[in-house]
């Protein structure tokens, strides 16, 4: 009876490893994707600033034309 109860406890014991193995593997791809999308996002960011800086100094010059 203590053998079956040991061999139940050790099964459980394995198959929480498991299931924590498989979470922390999850866990490594959703840290993974944040940051790529925080890579993403400050890309996205430069090239807003990079575009707004473009519009201010075409608008500058225009400005600045006798049209």
């Amino acid at each position: 009876e203590n053998e079956e109860l040991l061999k139940s406890k050790k099964a459980e014991c394995c198959e929480l490893e498991e299931r924590a193995e498989k979470a922390e593997s999850q866990l490594k791809g959703l840290r993974d994707q944040i940051a790529n999308m925080q890579t993403e996002r400050s890309r996205l960011i430069a090239a807003s600033v990079g575009s707004s800086q473009v519009v201010y100094l075409v608008l500058l010059l225009l400005s600045t034309t006798d049209c």
